[in-house]
């Protein structure tokens, strides 16, 4: 009984053992290993695995260079990289000279693998807001810009949640500077300029009054033209020869037959004379009938004297020349034709000055007297001329309007010639009057139309850019007001603005991605 007893015992303990073990295993499988997981999430915890840092970028700009930067967060104690783009805004091409940069005494000198590329390692050994000092060329061409307040990290923890509130601010356009060296590029800064009022017109390229003189024919006779291929728009020289007018071969023209004929009046208006003296003297005629003589004697010989010159150096033509440098405005005569004495042979125009005649509406008659300066362009380049430029004057405009004018009142300038403002070519005309008004403008090429809109792109960085939608008022050829959507000391692209458009419109790039120059 007693070992019955004691079997039933041990079975029970081991029925216990078996539930227990049972249970463990089943906690293990159906649970998890607190103790593993715990250790493991301690070690994430002291890594703090955020991934890497996003790159920081500053733009600097002095007289006409631009200093672009880029880094992830300086470190304390670590090897720091750091990329500085030199870029000269007077051309908006890539800048090579001696780059360094000076940190708390220390001078690290930057290497240069591209043109206007710069990479150096900074290693900083004390924490927190420091001056980087870039200094740009050697001797008397060195100069220096400053960058404030940079901070120094004491870890990579700190660095990743750390901030730069002076950085640039990051634009929705990326456009890397050697896209712009590669093209045609520029910004300029929004100004507020004075302006007066402005009138939209057409004119006329006409010659200058001037500078228009026409070559006669002093006899008469046959003309053979001296200059090879003598066409309108032939230039010429000063005193060079372009034709010969002669009369040899026609009898009322030929100067031989004319030398007789004046030598023959010279002596019947002398012998008149003499008579009339003896008549003088016995008073038989007045004093008013013998000066008549006196005069008619004159004209003979004056007339005489003329063709007794060309006569004696035995020259049987008339030689016709330039006497100015300048180009044929018309030629008006042929080879072979007959002219008489006076007779227009061909008009010539000096190189030196045209005039603008313009055509103005009259309900711009009250601005005449106040017009003080015009662009010009010429359709088919578009590119606009100033009167300054062009040294340029206002000459006059009418007083009145007519049905010949069109019933426009007309108004004529005076500029130098140029190749691309050439006599009877059409242009279109801005007339500004006296500035009266100060107002925001920025040159047209800034601005672009977008779907019935206007929009400039804004510099946030050296290479990003926002779209601005702006509203624009009257412009002169050159320059557009604008009414708003920008302010003064804002930077605009005003040229290349077109291939931001076209970067926008191929999708925005992370800025702080950083890239390869």
């Amino acid at each position: 009984m007693k070992l019955l007893i004691m079997l039933l015992l041990v079975a029970g303990s081991l029925l216990i053992i078996g539930c227990h073990s049972h249970d463990h295993e089943g906690h293990d499988h159906e649970g998890h290993d607190h103790s593993e997981e715990n250790h493991d999430a301690h070690d994430d915890h002291e890594g703090h695995d955020h991934g890497a840092a996003e790159v920081v970028t500053y733009t600097l700009w002095d007289d006409n260079v631009e200093l672009f930067i880029e880094f992830t967060p300086f470190v304390l104690k670590e090897s720091n990289p750091i990329r500085v783009v030199l870029t000269t805004l007077d051309n908006f091409q890539a800048m090579t000279t001696d780059l360094s940069i000076h940190i708390n005494g220390a001078k690290i000198k930057a290497k240069s693998n591209q043109k206007g590329v710069y990479e150096a390692n900074l290693t900083l050994n004390k924490a927190g807001k420091q001056k980087l000092i870039f200094v740009l060329g050697t001797g008397a061409n060195k100069r220096s810009l400053v960058l404030n307040d940079i901070p120094v990290f004491e870890s990579q923890d700190a660095a990743f949640h750390g901030t730069h509130p002076t950085a640039d601010a990051i634009g929705s356009i990326n456009y890397q500077r050697k896209d712009a060296w590669n093209n045609l590029f520029k910004v300029e800064t929004v100004q507020q300029k004075p302006v007066g009022t402005i009138v939209h017109t057409s004119g006329i390229i006409e010659p200058s009054t001037s500078d228009l003189s026409t070559l006669v024919a002093k006899r008469d006779g046959v003309v053979t033209i001296r200059k090879n291929n003598l066409t309108s728009g032939t230039a010429v020289r000063a005193r060079e020869l372009l034709f010969t007018v002669t009369g040899k071969g026609i009898m009322e023209d030929d100067l031989e037959m004319n030398f007789i004929k004046a030598q023959s009046n010279l002596d019947r208006q002398k012998a008149n004379l003499d008579r009339k003296k003896k008549l003088l003297d016995d008073n038989i005629i007045g004093q008013k009938e013998y000066d008549q003589a006196v005069n008619e004697y004159e004209l003979a010989e004056a007339e005489f004297n003329n063709i007794r010159k060309l006569f004696n150096k035995g020259e049987k033509r008339h030689l016709v020349s330039t006497s100015t440098a300048g180009f044929v405005s018309q030629l008006l005569v042929q080879e072979g034709q007959f002219v008489k004495a006076g007779q227009p042979l061909a008009s010539i125009l000096k190189t030196s000055r045209v005039q603008i005649k313009v055509d103005v509406s009259p309900r711009y008659r009250a601005l005449l007297p106040t017009i003080v300066d015009a662009n010009f362009i010429n359709p088919y380049t578009d590119k606009a001329y100033s009167l300054t430029e062009l040294e340029g004057t206002v000459i006059s405009f009418g007083r009145m309007t007519s049905h010949a004018e069109g019933h426009y009142i007309p108004l004529y300038f005076e500029i130098n010639n140029h190749p691309d403002l050439s006599p009877g070519a059409m242009v279109e005309v801005f007339l500004m009057t006296q500035e009266n008004a100060q107002q925001l403008t920025v040159p047209l090429s800034a601005v672009l139309e977008e779907m019935g809109s206007y929009v400039t792109f804004v510099q946030k960085s050296a290479e990003t850019y926002e779209k601005q939608v702006v509203e624009v008022g009257a412009n002169d050829g050159k320059m557009v007001q604008i009414l708003s959507g920008l302010s003064v000391g804002d930077k605009v692209i005003t040229q290349g603005a077109l291939q931001v458009k076209l970067a926008s419109m191929s999708g925005t790039v992370d800025p702080h991605a950083g890239h390869s120059h």
